[in-house]
């Protein structure tokens, strides 16, 4: 892998990225979709209805910012991981899908340079959503009459783009299945694996020590999180990486 063929695998993988709907509707659907909760759960404390405010729990009932931010949170930490899932099972799996990988043995740049210029578009789409994310969610609270954010929302918000950003991180492991599986599917259910998975080891007691949970429970409490399980998820992303750069260089057309 060169600084040139890099350059050119990029340039390539952001132009199909670019010209998909794909990427663009799994973001819109995840950035809209959030927005829609945060708004339906101002109305609903607004309203004062006390059968309501008791479903959505100490922390989302909060009137006002915290609540909204508190209901920002929760929903990203759950939609985040399996649109991002979704999304870069999408990015790897659709060169089986749509029978393209066998033009990629042609290609003057390697396999596994294509896979890691996926990665990086994958990253930077996760990004720019991040920050659509947390802007619609301003949109939100501006609108309902909560005005600009203060110091503390705003560090609230910051926790948001991380945890986004996290969310893509600890879904690589999705492309090394949608490779192993030569398709978007298997990807797709790992994503499901690790949501559910993530749901189970909070409940345990044992989230702040899974990756997929520890990000989200930072996000949610940042004291509640050391910063030496935070870092976990850096292990967990590389070693999904690893597996897929593995898979993508011993790739045969055999099946």
């Amino acid at each position: 892998m060169t600084v040139v063929t890099m350059t050119a695998a990029l340039a390539v993988e952001a132009s199909k990225a670019r010209a998909a709907r794909t990427p663009r509707a799994i973001a819109a659907v995840f950035v809209l979709g959030v927005a829609a909760i945060c708004g339906a759960t101002l109305l609903a404390v607004a309203s004062g209805d006390a059968t309501i405010t008791a479903k959505l729990g100490p922390t989302a009932s909060q009137p006002g910012w915290p609540g909204l931010l508190s209901t920002a949170t929760q929903v990203t930490a759950a939609a985040g991981l399996l649109a991002q899932g979704v999304m870069l099972s999408w990015l790897v799996g659709r060169e089986f899908a749509d029978r393209t990988v066998g033009a990629l043995f042609a290609q003057p740049v390697t396999r596994t340079t294509i896979l890691a210029a996926k990665l990086v578009v994958f990253l930077g789409v996760a990004a720019v959503t991040a920050l659509a994310l947390v802007l619609t969610v301003t949109a939100v609270a501006v609108a309902t009459g909560q005005g600009l954010p203060g110091p503390d929302e705003a560090r609230a918000l910051g926790r948001l783009v991380v945890l986004v950003v996290c969310s893509a991180l600890l879904t690589t492991p999705c492309a090394w299945a949608a490779t192993a599986g030569r398709s978007l599917l298997p990807g797709i259910g790992l994503a499901i694996g690790l949501l559910a998975v993530a749901q189970i080891a909070v409940i345990a007691g044992g989230g702040a020590w899974f990756p997929p949970a520890a990000a989200a429970l930072w996000a949610l409490s940042p004291s509640s999180v050391s910063a030496a399980s935070l870092l976990g998820v850096l292990p967990w992303c590389l070693v999904g990486a690893a597996g897929a750069y593995r898979a993508w260089s011993v790739l045969e057309l055999d099946r």
